[in-house]
């Protein structure tokens, strides 16, 4: 039986060192004075075989094709011809473990057989047997780790395992195994010189070239022997021998050379310029050395080199007539914006000032492209750089995203900011050039989108403190794959037709993306047609030292980096109560997933519990769930646009509920309609944060709702709102198809006192006016199988005949100018539009439902007569004095709000003093002795009665505003010129 090696029984006489020493030096002896393995197999096996005391022995290749040992070579003492045993192993092959030499090559150690006769895995055992053998002993020979061969040798005496012999052995075997390593990286060396593609040669310090391969030939056209033959000075252009024999010089001393460029005569007598390589071996005083012919490189680069000169020289020519030619154009276009902008501050008819607003908007839109051509021309000439201003980012996406609400919400599309808390407060770099691109890119979005989603998020590059990452998402038409290159080239768009349909240029994405390069990073776009793009740009920023970053934030954000005041007075807030926010409960009503999302990771990184829904009748569910738990939701953030259930009536279910009428409600409003922001505060809603939603201001929303002690002013307003009642009980007839919108309708006119008798479409309704008499019929327009319009036609129809005419309220989705002409053309009597104004659907139907109705709420509140004279008696002048301040109280109360929640008793007197000064105009004295009360209170710092005295203040405007309104109402223009404004509306638009 085989077994492993053992340590030593006892050490080895000296007779048997001295034998094993000299088979060892005659095994180098043997690889030394042979070329290859081959050749030196016999002489090895001879030399160990003999000095060892061995009968036999063989070598075992491995055959990695077939995966099995082959015998290569044999040995035996005797002179004698092939025996047996010979021819039998030369014939054989072993798998990995069968027989000797298979057991070395899986265990990769030697192995012993004391007696090969009563060995188990010994295949050749009877031919060994014959031949007198009987121990053995295999060893591998290892290279680059793995067993190429295995050594075998045979003695015809039984030996027990010799420690001694089997480190002499193994000793032996890594003799060979680095013999065949070394002549194989020779070789390898040798084919990598030969083949080599690159010029590889050795050189003397005495300046000739000791050895060459050939692409010397190949190039030069020299052969090796002539260029070998004399000094390379030689073959060195006249004008390069200085510097070569330098840059020799350099190498003789032990320096590299990495890089090194001169020119080598060719055998037809041109020249070719050489790249080199080299260092030196100081002891063989030899040089090695690579060089490659850059000839073509060095003609292409000079050839490049003219002609990016003339590229320069025009590019410069026309930056400087682009620059010029645009300064030239905004000189009187800056007169025509201004004597514009002051024309309209002056007294003008509806007519002049659709035309001066037309030609204002359309010297704007000119004014902008003049401005992407001159910066366009400045980024060609080189001549745009970059602030280094400290900023907040979060402010500088915020106003630059915001500034576009109005264009997203005019067409129905969700635009969302989400910023990743991760992004540092502060930053230094060009913040109005960070605006630029996303205002750019945003707008592009905005406008290649008919429906659905922009998002905008921003975080940091990866590994990186100071790289912001921006992406900008659409559900847009998309950009094809091969068009995606194009759209980043100056006066390129990605296909005629969109340019014709959408407009520009087809600057502001080169503007972009060299405005992106110049901030050390990229602008790249992923898209696919009709499903959305997606453009990213990183932009590189530089921290803000510790000391700025404290005084940073102390102020919010610097004027340098143009942040608006609602920054200043977030920081402020956030400051005074840092824990109002954390552990609060916050619903989110929002029918967008991707909103919903966005407000939710806002929120929860201050410390907020948010949860979610995705509709009004989802929110009252949630709330009711909730309502009697220990923590109930204390602020519902609800969208005024949601489906079904608006936000407005879901405000006006929660105020309805004792068990959450306790909600503090903030209202998110669209951008470009302020009217929903007064018809929340109508509603009781002190905070309103704006569509697209910043960082910046829902967190101060959010602080001021809960400081402010907005659960108060819900209160007030929903004990104000069950106290209403109509002067007269009406009986009202609701057609309306859709059955959240006629409960939502059957609730307001209940809570009003009014009876109420509901259908679903106009044919109903007919039905039950054949039944019984109503003083008003609320009617929807779009209806199943009789709609509003052929309802009320058929009403007419039968009025005609006999009986008294019933009033008809026009009940519509649709908002669009001439939509109420084209009702009350069709015989209807008044006109509301969804959402529903509570507000507006009672004075409509109460006016027209009781004859005896009158302006007296106005006039109680008004000093009409007064106001009437301030106007010169134009009835028009005053109504338009009426829209502003209504368009304004809602800014000016928010400042009101805003100082409050601050603790800013100084700004707190110039916002009442504001509204005191706006209100006198047209109200009695309450509203104006309120104003005034506040004003006081502030300038003595009593900030504590100045909040009990806002409520006041915030009731009274409340009062103005509505009387304000039925003024406008009762002296709204003639229905045709109404009709023919919204005509001359739409052509201003077009132009």
């Amino acid at each position: 039986m085989s077994s492993e090696p053992k340590p030593p029984a006892k050490p080895s006489s000296s007779a048997a060192s001295t034998s094993r020493l000299e088979a060892q030096y005659a095994v180098l002896r043997a690889l030394a004075e042979s070329a290859t393995l081959a050749e030196a197999t016999p002489r090895l096996l001879q030399a160990i075989g003999e000095g060892l005391g061995w009968e036999r022995g063989g070598v075992w290749r491995v055959d990695r094709r077939a995966n099995v040992l082959r015998c290569v070579e044999t040995w035996r003492r005797s002179s004698m011809a092939e025996d047996e045993l010979d021819a039998l192993s030369r014939s054989m092959s072993f798998d990995l473990g069968v027989g000797l030499p298979g057991r070395v090559w899986q265990s990769g150690k030697p192995v012993w057989v004391p007696d090969i006769a009563s060995d188990h895995n010994f295949p050749r055992a009877q031919a060994a047997a014959k031949e007198g053998l009987h121990g053995a002993l295999g060893v591998p020979i290892f290279v680059r780790g793995e067993i190429l061969a295995v050594i075998e040798f045979c003695s015809s005496e039984s030996h027990e395992p010799d420690a001694d012999l089997l480190r002499t052995m193994a000793s032996i075997g890594d003799q060979i195994g680095r013999f065949v390593e070394r002549r194989r990286s020779e070789e390898e060396l040798e084919q990598l010189f030969s083949l080599s593609r690159d010029m590889l040669c050795i050189a003397g310090y005495d300046g000739y070239f000791k050895r060459l391969n050939q692409a010397w030939e190949q190039v030069l056209g020299w052969s090796c022997a002539e260029l070998i033959a004399r000094p390379y000075l030689d073959f060195v252009h006249p004008d390069d021998r200085d510097a070569t024999i330098a840059e020799a010089g350099r190498l003789a001393t032990g320096m590299d050379t990495v890089h090194f460029e001169n020119r080598y005569q060719c055998r037809d007598g041109s020249y070719r310029w050489l790249s080199w390589s080299a260092t030196p071996a100081g002891q063989r005083r030899v040089i090695f050395a690579t060089a490659r012919d850059i000839t073509e490189r060095i003609t292409a680069a000079a050839e490049l080199s003219k002609t990016k000169e003339a590229a320069e020289a025009a590019s410069r020519a026309k930056g400087e007539f682009l620059a010029n030619m645009s300064h030239e154009i905004r000189t009187p276009m800056n007169a025509i914006l201004g004597m514009t902008e002051l024309a309209l501050d002056t007294r003008l008819t509806r007519e002049q000032r659709e035309y001066l607003t037309a030609a204002r908007d359309a010297a704007g839109s000119l004014l902008g492209l003049i401005d992407d051509i001159l910066d366009f021309s400045k980024i060609e000439a080189g001549k745009l750089a970059l602030e280094r201003v400290p900023f907040d980012p979060r402010g500088a996406i915020g106003d630059a995203v915001r500034t576009l609400g109005p264009r997203a919400h005019q067409k129905g599309l969700e635009l969302a900011i989400a910023v990743d808390r991760a992004v540092p407060e502060r930053l230094t770099g060009d913040p109005r050039r960070l605006r630029q691109v996303l205002f750019n890119l945003v707008g592009n979005a905005i406008k290649f989108t008919e429906s659905g989603e922009v998002v905008v998020r921003a975080g940091l590059e990866s590994g990186s403190e100071c790289v912001l990452h921006v992406r900008v998402s659409d559900t847009g038409i998309g950009i094809p794959a091969e068009q995606q290159r194009m759209i980043f080239e100056a006066f390129a768009q990605a296909e005629g037709a969109a340019t014709r349909h959408h407009g520009g240029t087809g600057l502001g994405l080169a503007i972009c993306a060299q405005l992106v390069e110049m901030m050390n990073g990229r602008l790249w776009v992923e898209s696919h047609a009709s499903r959305g793009s997606t453009f990213h740009f990183t932009a590189r920023f530089e921290p803000v030292a510790a000391t700025a970053r404290a005084a940073g934030g102390r102020r919010g954000a610097a004027s340098g980096a143009g942040a608006t005041v609602a920054v200043s007075a977030d920081a402020a807030a956030a400051g005074a109560t840092p824990g109002v926010l954390r552990g609060r409960r916050v619903l989110v009503v929002d029918g967008s997933a991707t909103q919903r999302e966005v407000l939710g990771e806002m929120m929860n990184d201050w410390g907020l519990k948010v949860s979610v829904a995705e509709s009004g009748e989802r929110a009252l569910e949630v709330l009711r769930r909730d309502a009697g738990r220990s923590e109930a939701f204390a602020i519902a953030l609800v969208d005024a646009h949601l489906p079904g259930m608006d936000g407005f009536a879901l405000i006006e279910a929660i105020r309805g509920e004792p068990e959450i009428a306790e909600t503090a409600v903030v209202l998110m409003t669209s951008a470009g309609r302020p009217g929903e922001r007064a018809r929340g505060a109508e509603m009781g809603v002190g905070t309103t944060v704006a569509k697209p939603v910043t960082h910046v201001d829902l967190r101060l929303g959010l602080v001021r709702v809960l400081a402010a002690g907005a659960a108060g002013g819900a209160e007030t307003a929903r004990r104000r709102g069950r106290g209403a009642r109509a002067a007269r009980r009406l009986r009202v007839l609701v057609a309306e198809d859709n059955a959240v919108n006629r409960t939502l309708v059957v609730r307001l006119l209940q809570k009003r006192g009014h009876r109420v008798t509901v259908v679903e479409n106009g044919r109903e309704a007919l039905a039950a006016l054949e039944r019984e008499a109503f003083d008003v019929a609320l009617m929807d327009v779009q209806m199943p199988e009789l709609d509003g319009f052929e309802a009320t036609a058929e009403i007419r129809a039968r009025e005609r005949t006999g009986g008294r005419r019933l009033p008809i309220v026009a009940m519509t989705a649709h908002a669009m100018k001439g939509d109420r002409e084209r009702c009350l053309a069709a015989g209807m009597d008044g006109y509301v539009s969804k959402p529903l104004d509570r507000r507006k659907l009672y004075e409509t139907i109460e006016r027209l439902g009781v004859s005896h109705v009158t302006a007296g709420a106005a006039a109680a509140v008004l000093d009409t007569d007064a106001l009437l004279r301030r106007a010169g008696g134009d009835r028009r002048l005053m109504r338009e004095m009426a829209e502003l301040f209504l368009a304004d109280a809602p800014r000016m109360l928010d400042a009101v709000r805003d100082s409050l929640a601050t603790g800013d008793a100084s700004a707190l007197s110039h916002a009442a003093h504001a509204l005191k000064g706006s209100v006198s105009n047209f109200a009695t004295a309450e509203a104006t002795e309120a104003a005034l009360k506040l004003e006081r209170l502030a300038r003595a710092g009593a900030l504590g009665d100045a909040r009990a005295a806002h409520a006041q203040v915030e009731e009274e405007i409340a009062r103005v505003c509505q009387a304000l309104r039925e003024l406008v109402t009762e002296n709204a223009p003639p229905a045709r010129m109404a009709a023919g404004g919204g005509r001359r509306a739409r052509v201003s638009r077009g132009t």
